[in-house]
């Protein structure tokens, strides 16, 4: 599947809020893992796969617009 080659406005202004939300959604899962010498805890673990699947979200949509 070829890429798009042209973005409207709004998509450019959706893409815009979807990196955004990508990127914060990403180092709110970092950060929830960093737990120091102790384990994962459930609370922690639960707050990963949330952003995470939220950065996925964002990602899967990225990609839509791009048309890839």
């Amino acid at each position: 599947m070829a890429a798009r080659s042209t973005i409207t406005p709004q998509e450019d202004e959706e893409l815009r809020l979807l990196r955004a939300e990508y990127f914060d959604a990403s180092k709110r899962a970092a950060e929830a893992m960093q737990t120091s010498d102790h384990p994962l805890d459930v609370a922690a673990l639960k707050t990963v796969l949330e952003e995470d699947a939220r950065a996925g979200k964002a990602m899967r949509r990225i990609k839509e617009i791009y048309g890839v």
